[in-house]
């Protein structure tokens, strides 16, 4: 990795590391390489939505997930670390309010070009201020990793 890609890679991990502290990484048992289901779940004041998205082979991204979607207008700038969910089902990210996620119940800190998934898997999207979404809900104080379905790079 040369110096500028490092830098990159550093300046966007500050950025999205205030989303949570979890690092989400699958246990041995739950590795499979079936393909298999990822629902989406789109949270918002307009209400909930929900898509399936079928034949997802592990180690896809959320990214990857995301873009395949049709039935929801989801605009996606940037891609790999660098991508993030600008406007999803007609609700922009403005200053104050944005686009957060989970999988499988827990929240991640990195974009969603570097979290990898293991079908079944649940992403489940909510628009709002951090504290609306996520900042009432995270405990910062334990640093260790949480285990579900998905990985990080």
């Amino acid at each position: 990795m040369n110096k500028t890609h490092f830098i990159v890679l550093l300046s966007v991990s500050f950025l999205i590391a205030g989303c949570n502290r979890a690092t989400v990484e699958p246990s041995a048992e739950e590795i499979t390489t079936e393909a298999g289901t990822v629902t989406v779940v789109i949270q918002s004041s307009e209400g909930e939505r929900q898509t399936e998205v079928d034949n997802v082979l592990p180690g896809a991204t959320v990214e990857s997930v995301m873009r395949s979607i049709e039935e929801v207008p989801i605009t996606i700038n940037g891609s790999g670390v660098t991508a993030f969910v600008s406007k999803m089902d007609g609700v922009e990210t403005e200053s104050t309010k944005g686009w957060t996620y989970m999988v499988n119940d827990e929240y991640v800190n990195k974009g969603i070009g570097s979290v990898m998934l293991v079908p079944p898997a649940t992403v489940t999207w909510t628009y709002g201020t951090y504290e609306q979404t996520i900042g009432n809900k995270v405990d910062t104080s334990n640093d260790e990793s949480a285990t579900t379905q998905a990985s990080q790079e």
